[in-house]
């Protein structure tokens, strides 16, 4: 754990750092980047002959779209290796917060109160990681931490320090 005086800014009085972590390297992007852009992909090399009704330069698209499909893969592990270079995951007796840590110093990206807390799912990653959901898992309201080291332990930490009781869900991968 890094010394508490580095955070000293962005705590608030008498609070205590519990836990910190860093998100584990990943060999390619999250498993859900992935998908979306292949399911774009599946959407525009169907979609184009379909609208064109000109089938004949499907081999020529599939080339041109397998191209775009190695550059966005390259980029996708690129940002993530930057993500997971500069994020900080902090867990204290009373908030859960992830930091960006920038060249003056770690900065507060996003903060999640322990007593608003009504639900984790834990997705199990492998190597002993997890991604840790928090809160109702919908597409746009969910406060998630990816690829956490020992995430099954940090996630029960959690439940307990937020009165959480037997409202954990995990999901095997």
């Amino acid at each position: 754990m890094s010394d508490q005086h580095e955070y000293a800014p962005l705590l608030h009085a008498g609070e205590t750092i519990l836990w910190e972590g860093r998100p584990e390297k990943r060999l390619l992007p999250p498993r859900r980047a992935l998908l979306c852009f292949l399911l774009i992909l599946a959407v525009v090399v169907v979609g184009i002959p379909w609208a064109s009704d000109s089938w004949e330069s499907l081999p020529a698209l599939l080339a041109i779209m397998g191209g775009f499909m190695l550059f966005f893969l390259l980029l996708l592990t690129i940002e993530c290796r930057l993500r997971i270079r500069r994020e900080i995951y902090l867990l204290t007796d009373r908030r859960m917060m992830t930091l960006v840590r920038e060249s003056h110093g770690p900065a507060l990206r996003d903060v999640k109160l322990l007593r608003s807390i009504d639900r984790i799912s834990v997705q199990r990653e492998g190597r002993g990681c997890a991604t840790l959901y928090i809160g109702p898992q919908t597409r746009f309201e969910h406060y998630d931490w990816l690829f956490v080291p020992d995430g099954e332990a940090v996630a029960d930490m959690i439940r307990s320090l937020s009165g959480l009781s037997g409202n954990i869900r995990r999901t095997k991968k």
